[in-house]
């Protein structure tokens, strides 16, 4: 028979409990029930904790004590599918250091708030809400408790530079016209920085205008759009054209993604996906930077993807797709979860998906959608966009989308790029058109398509020219047939070859329009010409695939937001007035002096809910931090926590932030010693030299507990 799903989380608790290492298991006993008589139940001595959690009084005041800090806390472990200390360390990545965040989530297992379990499938241990508080919380479980409705101090009604077609069409044809606008690691050269002020400024090019192009060259060759070879960066045109063929906000996703590394092709789809999900997801009014990057965890939990799955290369690697195998690479620590979300954030305000609407009431911007989004879609029908004036330069005003324009780029330079974008035609352009055969009627019915006017005759003359020009030489790169002599007539009568026969270039040299080897081999053998062999020196052609479009899916805070009534916190008047009642019950109580700071303690860390809990016997004082030159305390505290499978926190002068880690070793010498700690939530083993370690503290609860 299957047990309900909240007697099954009460037994789960239980047994938790009763698994705890003993000194842990009895020392949150003597918090709440006071010593311990023997001989003792463990399991009575667990229903007797049950019963004192589910009297009114304490969880009245356990109520009443929780802070701002204590519900987004509970709320992110309550909508965290499985949520695990690194799961926690992610999502409040850039709020908590690892060791701030550890000691909050301690705080709330003490306070009986949350506990943490082994999951049998996976082997993990998972935190989650303790069930016999579950409906006490109900009314402050909400998405909003996690990400609050933004309150301006001040709204921005200009909205800055959004990614549009014209952008990506104008960098495509300066890309075009400029294969050697990068070095070999992919930053522009000084020459490119220069021209490229021209085309987008006009004056010197500021550091948000490099970067923006910076970020937008390493998309395009993080997505094989562009290419290096011997010549430097050229453009991939079949794989520009298949991207061009998505929709315009599943391009501007991919490129965001795109600009953070190099990921396979299943992890690009997957961020991209995640990507396009919260931009859906984000309200009129925006969030905070923060706030993005949690919506962005939470929305991933909502998939149930793995997380392996988002996983990425090095950030700045250039290697091409088909020399990268399908494997996954683990994220790193800068670029876990949270690095990830926060870089696909960065992404979106970097190519003006995101705009800063304004600042909120703690003076943190805030980022919406912009809604110059939703405009930039593919037109439906032909637009007269194109103005042509008597030099040959081009101004195309907005309207076209990136398929629409990309033809046009393979023959025009641009020249500046603005809200009306100018190209020119040269020489130099029309001849890169020629060799990816494009002709001068190609050319004029592209430019009567978007015009309102007729060409001039003087336009049409000169490409024509440069047209009879270009012809009057041409390099060939194809099938080549050499036969003897005796041979031609066959060749040249045969009906099945003789129609494939691009050019004659010399008695018995055949210039032959094959598709590819296979078309050549099965060709051949039709032909009945069984003197000429195989294929010699040809390289096979790559198959190209196209990147999938993705889905939009209108997910929301409000839908996701709980539908139970909410409740207000209690002031944080309210909560001193219960800490200052406690406290003053317990000076008058006759303790030691030891006793009365470990329960003054107890009651600042919002322990003790009942003047019961008061009890002296209770207290067993333990040293658990040291500083500065008391070199044996600090040797005392990594002792103990070694002894008792706890973790550390270190403070030195060689860390901005303190360390948190597993201690492995204490190794003796004559003038200091060397603590060997495996760090979280990395995992990654250092040496410290406790002598230089400003601060070493034992953090509570057992290191079997924390994966």
């Amino acid at each position: 028979m299957k047990l309900d799903p909240k007697v099954q989380r009460i037994i789960d608790w239980r047994e938790s409990f009763a698994t705890l290492p003993d000194s842990h298991f009895f020392s949150l006993i003597r918090m709440y029930l006071g010593e311990i008589k023997t001989p003792y139940n463990k399991q009575k001595l667990i229903e007797t904790l049950g019963a004192f959690i589910r009297k009114e009084e304490n969880k009245k005041n356990l109520v009443a004590l929780l802070n701002e800090e204590d519900i987004i806390i509970i709320n992110a472990v309550n909508f965290i599918t499985n949520a695990t200390q690194d799961k926690l360390a992610s999502f409040f990545s850039g709020t908590y250091s690892y060791a701030t965040l550890y000691e909050k989530v301690l705080n709330l297992e003490e306070r009986l708030i949350l506990y943490r379990h082994e999951d049998k499938k996976s082997d993990k241990t998972i935190i989650s809400l303790n069930p016999l508080l579950e409906e006490t919380l109900a009314p402050y479980i909400s998405f909003n408790k996690i990400l609050p409705k933004t309150v301006f101090s001040e709204e921005y009604e200009s909205i800055p530079f959004t990614i549009n077609p014209q952008f990506i069409a104008s960098f495509i044809s300066f890309a075009l016209s400029h294969h050697d606008m990068c070095k070999g690691d992919g930053a522009f050269k000084k020459r490119a920085l220069t021209e490229l002020e021209q085309v987008y400024s006009n004056s010197e090019i500021n550091e948000e205008i490099e970067n923006r192009i910076q970020q937008l060259c390493s998309a395009f060759c993080n997505l094989n759009l562009f290419y290096f070879d011997d010549d430097g960066i050229s453009v991939d045109k079949k794989r520009v054209e298949l991207f061009a063929s998505l929709s315009s906000l599943t391009q501007y996703v991919y490129l965001s993604v795109a600009s953070c590394g190099h990921f396979s092709r299943s992890s690009l789809q997957l961020n991209a996906q995640l990507l396009l999900n919260l931009l859906s997801a984000i309200p009129k009014d925006g969030f905070t930077k923060t706030g993005l990057v949690r919506l962005a965890f939470l929305l991933k939990e909502k998939t149930g993807l793995l997380e392996n799955d988002f996983s990425s290369n090095d950030r700045f690697a250039q290697i091409l797709e088909n020399n990268l195998s399908e494997h996954e690479v683990s994220a790193s620590s800068s670029l876990n979860d949270g690095g990830v979300f926060e870089c696909l954030v960065d992404a979106c305000i970097t190519f003006g998906i995101l705009f800063t609407a304004g600042v909120d009431v703690n003076g943190d911007d805030v980022f919406a959608v912009s809604p110059l989004i939703a405009k930039n879609k593919s037109s439906i029908e032909s637009q007269k966009v194109l103005s042509i004036d008597a030099g040959f330069s081009i101004t195309i005003m907005p309207g076209l989308s990136l398929a629409e324009l990309l033809p046009l780029t393979y023959f025009m330079d641009c020249v500046r790029y603005d809200t009306a974008a100018v190209f020119e035609i040269n020489k130099r352009s029309v001849m890169r058109a020629f060799d990816s055969n494009c002709t001068p009627k190609e050319i004029f019915f592209l430019l009567e398509k978007y015009s309102a006017y007729e060409l001039s005759q003087n336009l049409k003359f000169s490409i024509e020219e440069w047209y009879h020009s270009y012809s009057s030489g041409t390099l060939y790169k194809g099938y080549v047939l050499k036969v003897s002599e005796d041979k031609c007539v066959l060749v040249e009568k045969n009906p099945v070859l003789s129609p494939y026969i691009k050019l004659n270039l010399a008695p018995g040299i055949y210039l032959l329009d094959f598709a590819n080897d296979e078309d050549a081999k099965n060709l051949i053998q039709k032909s009945g010409l069984d003197f000429i062999g195989s294929i010699k020196t040809v390289q096979p052609e790559k198959t190209i695939v196209g990147l999938p479009e993705l889905t939009l899916n209108n997910y929301s805070v409000k839908e996701q937001a709980s539908e139970k009534e909410q409740s207000s916190l209690s002031s944080e008047d309210e909560r001193q007035k219960i800490i200052s009642s406690l406290s003053k019950q317990l000076k008058e109580l006759n303790l030691t002096a030891e006793q009365e700071e470990g329960l003054e303690e107890r009651i600042e860390n919002r322990i003790i809910l009942n003047p019961e809990q008061l009890r002296g016997t209770s207290v067993r004082f333990e040293k658990l931090e040291a500083t500065g030159m008391d070199y044996n305390g600090k040797l005392h505290v990594i002792d103990s926590a070694m002894s008792n499978n706890c973790m550390v926190e270190v403070e030195s002068e060689e860390s901005t932030l303190p360390l948190v880690g597993t201690p492995l070793s204490l190794e003796k010498q004559e003038s200091s010693a060397i603590l060997k700690i495996r760090l979280e939530p990395d995992h990654t083993v250092k040496e410290i030299s406790v002598g230089t370690a400003t601060r070493i503290k034992k953090l509570r609860g057992q290191i079997k507990h924390v994966k």
